[in-house]
């Protein structure tokens, strides 16, 4: 895999994430009895957005480093950083520093000013883990069944991908 597949792989979810915010708008829109299903499509809307900011945030750190466009994104050993000690990892906390240092205006990895303190919990506990929820939610991913957060949240993805995607 090149670095630019993460920009691409930030894209698609970014995409998905579009679907499924109307399918949920259409449905809360009706004022669906099926709580169960706007539960559901929130919880991956959030999954993705998750997956939006990770890629959006990996790319940066590599394009950042100015790293080979040509070498496997595995290879990286640079810069004190290491695909297996911490771009491998799905927590932000992990590898976001890094690109913070190259670039601090984007958001949620530069801080929180302005950030509800829901959005805060989402972007902090977002973890791939997420996929595996539906009933039982463990209270470090509490609000990712609430559309008004999660949409919330997916909107700073989106914000992250923009700025990204435009260096």
């Amino acid at each position: 895999m090149k670095y630019k597949d993460f920009l691409n792989s930030a894209r698609k979810h970014k995409n998905t994430c579009d679907i499924l915010k109307k399918e949920v708008e259409v449905l809360i829109g009706r004022e669906s009895k099926n709580k169960a299903r706007i539960k559901e499509l929130t919880i991956n809307l959030y999954y993705l957005s998750g997956y939006v900011v990770e890629c959006s945030i990996k790319y940066g750190i590599y394009y950042f480093i100015e790293y080979d466009r040509n070498k496997d994104i595995k290879d990286l050993d640079q810069n004190g950083l290491t695909f297996s000690g911490q771009i491998k990892n799905h927590k932000f906390e992990r590898y976001s520093e890094y690109l913070n240092r190259h670039k601090g205006d984007i958001p949620l990895v530069s801080g929180f000013n302005g950030v509800s303190k829901e959005v805060k919990l989402l972007y902090k506990n977002w973890d791939a883990d997420v996929r595996y929820l539906y009933s039982e939610i463990p209270i470090q991913f509490r609000y990712c069944d609430s559309y008004v957060h999660v949409k919330d949240f997916n909107l700073k993805a989106e914000e992250i991908f923009s700025v990204v995607e435009n260096m």
